[in-house]
């Protein structure tokens, strides 16, 4: 819940989501976001290991990618490079 509050407020174009939290999971998050803006693009984030149904989940609600932690700054740079070249720059994305 404090996710999409957050989301509402701020109306990102990017958001790092986690794929594991208490109350609604990064899912159902995604979902929501994507629902009210389906030009958000969203990057799970996820320490769990083996955690295959959560990822595909992730990916079956519209997650542009999912990333495991620890991120590195090389990571997110790669991902941030790779939603400029899909969408061609598309919104406030640079």
């Amino acid at each position: 819940d404090e996710a999409l509050e957050a989301f509402r407020e701020a109306q990102p174009d990017i958001v790092f989501l986690d794929v594991n939290m208490p109350g609604m999971q990064g899912e159902k998050v995604a979902e929501a976001i994507l629902s009210e803006n389906p030009m958000a693009r969203i990057i799970g984030v996820t320490g769990l290991h083996g955690a295959h149904d959560q990822v595909i989940d992730m990916v079956s609600a519209g997650v542009f990618e999912v990333i495991q932690k620890p991120v590195r700054k090389a990571k997110i740079d790669a991902v941030l490079e790779e939603l400029k070249r899909e969408k061609g720059n598309f919104g406030r994305i640079q």
